[in-house]
């Protein structure tokens, strides 16, 4: 019998395991060592303690190829010493006599094998002997394992698998050694700690070069039970074991991550052991695997453990070569079908049975390393229900005055009607608005490739719960901004204080906030829900920041990168801001990894907008609203709060009230009494409190100050204007800075005055700052109460621009521009001078047609210095056209029939009362002799004319107005092609004989992205008329196929699903850590 010991850095247990193996009661024939390039002293030891010297392997070599290497050394000398003991016999023999044949050596029948890391009991290698005597059919042989360091616990004792290839033991971390598994026999599996092999069976399965450790001795037993063979555990045979290698206390590689070698050598198992014809599915139920696993670990508050579990399945996977060699060397010596592992595999109960243990026990106590966040001061159960009683009390009565207050002055919004009027445009479907949000390219007017406003996508999230309505959602935004407000403030202020009074005046100051009432007022719904998100995303941070546990700080800081993602997506100009924190909280000593969640989920929202940003960075400062001109605040109303100019004072009674509390809270740390009693510097929240101010007053001041976009008016009237910027954001954040300097302040004082020894000493001296801190209070909630009825009052005289109304385009052109023929209106706004203003709609304008990136464009140069941007092509076009319209002399079909153009509408200032009363249009129209144009009726939105086909037919003829046309070589237009979205797929019919090449043409801008083919061959693409999209096309006939191809916008629109879907699973909040109650 041979015993082999493999060691690899194992000096630290090496003196304790020799001695335990020299103290069997039955000692092995002989002992052989094999050393793994160890670095320590590893084979000194060997050699000093052990007869012959040990063999050294490479590192890298496998536990069960190093034995074998043993076997194979100890086989060389067994030869050598017959072949010595023949020499020595023929040697001692008489020349005439032939010298006897001495009786060879016999080898091994059975082989030890040993870790350098586990000691076996005095009595184990007998124990295991006497077992596999009196049973020839056992193959493999184990020993049950105690833990090194306190021999009375059960490590294991064998061990069995799920079917998807967990090592279960059956043994919790910590249970005693009472016998409760010594009635085990046959089992899957045993650790080559203390086993005891057949050495034929040894010689005949080899290794796994696959596997060289953390999962060998599975692999050997597995293919020990198909090859015929019993694998048993023998209880009564102990081995004291560290298991230094899976748990990381061995300087080599599968120690250091001994998870994601697990993890490996798993998935390899798996798919060497499965059938043939299952292999795919369980390669792809691998890799699903890993995925699942590696989103159960962000769950699970572990993100520096996610990638591992999927890179160490895609370790496997990419290996084939290993896996067909382990495939094929368990194929020679399969005798059994696989399906006789079956009843030795763990069952769905133990499966559970684990998980629900293994989540108990994580839910106990903190994870390693990490201390519990601050225990709040003991009080009574009594007084703490009695305290969140009153806390839910006042937040139910302030968002019942809030929601009373927004019914109010809101009341009139409700209703049937599209929710117009400022920067308000009509919402569209959930589906025009997915698909405005993931492409790069706006269908507004002849179309501009530019990145889509990040916005859209927040407003399609918030759509879905609405009933998929992004009208409802629109509504339900603007009727409960107040209470939504209020909710935000009230929660944030909680990070500060716990004070029920400052709260309640935080939530009535957010609600009231002239950000807030200034974008309701003006349809400004992407800077509404700015507003809303800056107290949720500041709440994370703050947690984020100052939580001492991993676990508690990783939820807190997604949350914030969530509430984050739609406050940049609302107000771009806030990026700047937030990747400006980390710096200061550096400087605060308040950074923490954890933190960086709050800045990737915002920044990948945001990555389209980065490149456009980085030339122009008007981009950024834009609102992600229909342009309108706005009033710009004088400076002294800025640095109160509102962004634009007000005109009742009322409205700025709570940015007044946050500016005076934050300067009392600055002047009362200040005086030489206040620092002496405090006898420390600012509070972290104050200094942070006043750079957010700062930075919020620098936005405000840029955004406020920067033309970013132009309007269209008629031409000749005069000076184009321009659009500024919406300064909103930069006022909440100012307004947010200077709330948290003002809560942090009052909070401080309370406490200070609540203790049993004021910071003043005296009473007497308390008597004033009590008073000061009361009043202080009653202001704070009477102030937002008396702004926001000044907001009620003004909404219920008509002082706001939202309004409902029907559908402004005619139902005859959105039908059309529905149909497959998807036709576009012309605008024309005609002044009473004769000038006119022109722009195409698709059935009219919507919210998914704002671009913050195409707005831009229309302003060059420097911020300070902005001009005009020149026309383009298309936009001469468009131009010509409306020129033509207005003289009317001029036949404008063949104008309007590379616009797209099928309808006219003609909108005067006497419309323009129709228009808001809702009544029709009445009256002559200007057009109306324009030639090749008929009158289709009136609407509120001015007189509507279809445009006529040259051909004289009707809606079938073959040269009607339609996005997409097929033209002969000589311009003439063979027909018109059906378009689905932005794409044409139609059946071209060929060419007549000699007509020569044609021509598809598209309403469009030419762009690379275009892409098209004809039966599959690509077609070369052209401009017609100096700017359309175009395709030559050969005289034969085919499927012609006309699509955008935009693969940037496919990896932006992964990247971001990833990114925000770790984001979420890390913002789920998990349950507190609970203390095991001592008995």
């Amino acid at each position: 019998m041979l015993a082999v010991l493999v060691s690899c850095e194992g000096q630290r247990w090496l003196p304790e395991v020799l001695a335990a193996v020299a103290a069997q009661t039955r000692r092995p024939d002989d002992v052989r060592a094999v050393d793994a390039a160890s670095r320590d002293d590893t084979a000194l030891l060997l050699q000093e303690l052990l007869p012959s010297a040990p063999l050294a392997v490479q590192r890298r070599a496998g536990f069960l190829d190093a034995v074998r290497a043993a076997l194979a050394a100890a086989d060389a000398d067994r030869l050598a010493h017959d072949a010595a003991r023949a020499e020595a016999a023929a040697a001692a023999a008489e020349p005439s006599e032939a010298a006897p044949a001495p009786t060879p050596t016999p080898a091994p029948d059975w082989v030890w094998l040993l870790h350098d890391d586990g000691a076996p009991a005095p009595d184990a290698l007998e124990r295991l002997l006497a077992a596999v005597e009196v049973a020839p059919s056992v193959g493999i042989a184990g020993c049950k394992l105690r833990e090194w360091d306190d021999p009375a616990l059960l490590q294991e004792a064998g061990f069995s698998t799920s079917p998807l290839g967990r090592r279960l033991t059956g043994v919790e971390a910590g249970d005693a050694d009472q016998g409760q598994r010594d009635d085990r026999d046959d089992v899957l599996a045993v650790s080559t700690a203390g086993m005891l092999v057949r050495a034929d069976l040894l010689e005949a399965l080899g290794g796994d070069p696959a596997l060289p450790v953390l999962g060998e001795d599975l692999d050997l037993c597995r293919r020990a039970r198909l090859a015929g063979a019993r694998v048993i555990v023998v209880p009564g045979a102990v081995v004291r074991h560290a298991d230094a290698t899976r748990r990381g206390q061995r300087p080599t590689p599968a120690s250091r991550a001994p998870r994601w070698t697990d993890r490996r050598h798993r998935t390899h198992g798996l798919l060497a052991g499965a059938a043939l014809p299952l292999l795919p599915l369980v390669a792809l139920a691998a890799l699903a695997g890993g995925v699942l696993r590696a989103l159960g670990r962000m769950a699970t508050k572990q993100p520096d453990r996610a990638p591992a579990e999927l890179t160490a399945v895609l370790a496997a996977l990419l290996r084939p070569g290993r896996l067909w060699t382990a495939r094929r060397a368990a194929a020679r010596t399969r005798r059994l079908p696989r399906r006789a592992l079956r009843p030795l595999l763990a069952g769905r109960r133990e499966v559970l049975g684990w998980h629900r243990d293994r989540v108990a026990r994580r839910t106990w106590l903190p994870g390693a390393g990490e201390a519990p966040d601050a225990e709040p001061p003991p009080v009574t159960e009594a007084a703490a229900a009695e305290r969140r009683r009153g806390q839910r009390t006042a937040l139910a009565a302030l968002l019942a005055v809030l929601t009373a207050a927004s019914a109010l002055g809101q009341h009139r919004l409700v209703g049937r009607g599209d929710l117009v009027g400022g920067a308000l445009a009509p919402a569209p479907s959930l589906g025009e608005l997915w698909r405005a949000a993931r492409t790069p390219w706006q269908p507004a007017g002849l179309g501009s490739s530019a990145a889509a406003d990040p916005w859209l996508s927040v407003l399609w999230a918030l759509s879905v719960p609405a009933g998929a309505s992004p009208g409802l959602a629109v509504t339900a935004l603007v009727l409960l901004a107040p209470p939504l407000a209020g909710l935000g403030g009230w929660v944030a202020a909680g990070a500060l204080t716990r004070s029920v009074p400052l709260r309640a005046a935080a939530g009535l100051a957010w609600a009231a906030a002239p950000p807030l009432t200034a974008a309701v007022a003006t349809g400004r719904i992407a800077a509404l829900v700015a507003h809303l998100a800056l107290p949720w995303a500041a709440l994370g941070l703050a947690r984020a920041a100052t939580s001492r546990s991993r676990r508690r700080a990783l939820p807190a800081a997604a949350g914030a990168g969530l509430a984050a993602c739609a406050a940049v997506a609302g107000a771009p100009a806030l990026l700047l801001v937030l990747l400006a924190l980390p710096p200061a909280l550096v400087l605060l000593r308040r950074w923490s990894s954890p933190l960086a969640w709050a800045l990737l989920a915002p920044v990948a929202v945001l990555g389209p907008l980065l490149a456009p940003a980085l030339a122009d960075p008007r981009v950024l400062l834009a609102d992600p609203s229909w342009p309108v001109p706005t009033a710009p605040a004088p400076s002294w109303q800025l640095l109160l709060g509102a962004p634009q100019a007000v005109a009742s004072p009322l409205v700025l009674l709570p940015g007044a009230l946050l500016a005076a509390a934050a300067l009392a809270a600055l002047g009362a740390r200040s005086r030489p009494s206040a620092r002496a009693g405090a006898g420390r510097a600012p509070a972290p929240a104050s200094r942070l409190g006043w750079a957010l101010a700062a930075a919020g007053l620098a936005v405000a001041l840029v955004a406020g100050r920067t033309a970013v976009t132009t309007l269209d008016l008629p031409a000749g009237t005069g000076q184009v204007p321009a659009v500024t910027g919406w300064a909103g954001a930069g006022t909440s954040l100012l307004l947010l800075g200077l709330g948290v300097v003002a809560l942090d302040g009052a909070a401080r004082l309370a406490a200070a005055l609540a203790g049993p020894a004021p910071a003043l000493v005296r009473a007497r001296a308390a008597r004033g700052p009590r008073t000061a801190l009361a009043t202080g209070t009653a202001l704070a909630l009477l102030a937002p109460a008396l702004a926001l009825g000044a907001a009620a009052a003004a909404q219920l005289a008509g002082e706001q621009d939202l309004r409902r109304v029907q559908p402004a385009a005619p139902t005859v052109a959105r039908d059309a521009a529905a149909s497959p023929d998807a036709v576009r209106t012309l605008v024309l706004d005609l002044a009473d001078d004769g000038s006119a203003a022109a722009s195409l709609q698709r059935g009219g304008a919507s919210l998914a047609d704002a671009s913050a990136v195409r707005a831009a464009s229309r302003v060059e140069g420097p911020l300070a210095r902005p001009s005009t941007g020149a026309p383009d092509a298309a936009e001469q076009a468009l131009r010509s056209a409306a020129a033509v319209l207005v003289a009317g002399r001029t036949d404008p079909r063949p104008l309007l029939a590379d616009l797209g153009v099928g309808f006219v509408l003609a909108r005067t200032s006497a419309t323009a009362a129709s228009t808001s009363s809702g009544a029709p249009a009445d009256g002559s129209s200007p057009l109306d002799a324009v030639p090749g144009l008929a009158r289709a009726g009136a609407a509120p939105a001015g007189v509507l004319h279809r445009v006529v086909p040259a051909s004289g037919g009707g809606a079938d003829a073959p040269d009607r107005p339609a996005r997409a046309r097929l033209l002969a070589a000589d311009g003439t237009v063979v027909t018109a092609l059906p378009s689905s979205g932005a794409d044409v797929v139609a059946q071209l019919p060929p060419a007549p004989e000699g007509a020569g090449g044609r021509t598809v043409v598209l309403a469009e801008r030419a762009d690379p992205g275009w892409r098209a083919t004809l039966d599959g061959r690509p077609l070369r693409s052209v401009q017609h008329a100096g700017w359309a999209a175009a395709f030559e096309v050969p005289a034969q006939g085919g499927s012609l196929e006309v699509v955008r191809s935009d693969p940037e916008a496919s990896a932006w629109t992964v990247l971001q699903g990833l990114v925000l879907l770790l984001t979420g699973l890390l913002a789920v909040p998990v349950p507190g850590a609970r203390r095991r109650p001592t008995l």
